[in-house]
Parts: C-alpha cells; sequence; structure tokens
C-alpha cells in the first residue's frame, strides 16, 4: 500500500518507514496514538482556555502543534492558542495564534472574530474593521450576540471583554 507523499507526516515513523519499504508495520497500534493524543490535544486546549485554564490551555495546544505539524485540523491548536490567550489578557499573541489559525483554515470564521476582538482591545481600530469586514463576508450578518454564543467562556468576565471588544472593532450589536 503505497499513500501519497502529503499523508506520510501524519504517520509515525515506524510506520512510514515500512510503508516506504513496502513491508507490513509490526503493529497498527501505534498509528492510532498521535492521531488521537492530536485531536484529544487540539479540542482540549480550547476547553481550557474556555474554563479558565489558560496555562495548560497553551500547553496542549503546543503539545498538538509538536506532534503533527502537518495536520489538516492545523487551525484547531491556533484556536486555543487565541481563546487563552485573549482571556490571559496577551492580545498581540491572540493576534498571532488568531492570524495562523485563519491561514490554516481561511474559512472558519471563529479564528476572525477572536482576531477582530484582540485588535479592539489594542486600539488597533483601523485594521479592527478590516477583520469586522472579512468576518461579514465570511458570516454576513454576524453580529456581537452570535459571537458570544460561539464563545463558550465560562467566566463571564470573559465573555463581557470579548463582546466589549468586538463592539469596539465595529462588529454590529444584533
Amino acid at each position: 500500500m503505497m499513500l501519497p507523499r502529503s499523508r506520510l507526516p501524519a504517520l509515525s515513523l515506524p510506520s512510514a518507514g515500512a510503508i516506504i519499504k513496502r513491508r507490513s508495520p509490526p503493529s497498527i497500534g501505534h498509528l492510532r496514538f498521535p492521531v488521537r493524543w492530536r485531536s484529544r490535544s487540539s479540542f482540549s486546549s480550547i476547553v481550557r482556555a474556555w474554563r479558565g485554564d489558560d496555562a495548560i490551555a497553551v500547553e496542549q495546544a503546543n503539545r498538538a502543534l509538536r506532534l503533527s505539524p502537518f495536520d489538516p485540523l492545523l487551525y484547531l491548536p491556533y484556536v486555543g492558542l487565541a481563546y487563552a490567550h485573549f482571556a490571559a489578557g496577551r492580545f498581540e499573541e491572540t493576534v498571532a495564534a488568531a492570524s495562523l489559525a485563519t491561514q490554516s483554515n481561511p474559512r472558519f470564521s471563529v479564528p476572525q472574530i477572536l482576531h477582530t476582538a484582540a485588535l479592539g482591545c489594542l486600539d488597533r481600530i483601523h485594521e479592527a474593521k478590516a477583520a469586522v469586514q472579512r468576518l461579514l463576508e465570511l458570516q454576513p450578518g454576524h453580529t456581537v450576540a452570535a459571537a458570544i454564543l460561539s464563545a463558550r467562556y465560562v467566566d463571564p468576565k470573559n465573555i463581557a471583554a470579548l463582546a466589549d471588544a468586538l463592539r469596539r472593532a465595529g462588529l454590529p450589536e444584533g
């Protein structure tokens, strides 16, 4: 069985070597671990950020990025980083993480929401207004209320900060 080159980075090294040499891998269990751990770390980093465990969220997102740098779901750990940095008040880092998430999946609106909010918090209003326009191109009719529903922060202060930042950026209230 030959896999396309684009699939090889997602496999563990013993499996990739076995496929290249055209022999069976010693076991199938080692194929599932990196995928399972990556997915768990990616989603867990987002949930941890929502719960306010910023340090753990950053650690898990970085672990997911380190384990699977060529993952098609690469945007998820970056979204976890953006949520964690926003909750911690690190808005420059939020902009960076949200930008990387948007590069990985340009059609996903959540990183665009976080990017817009971080720019609003940094009082970079000109850039924030451009980000609002990109968000409205992705999600026509999107409002502050809809954006708040997508963020599942447990702490009401984070929800209020996100809403306030989006208002400053110019997103309609709705």
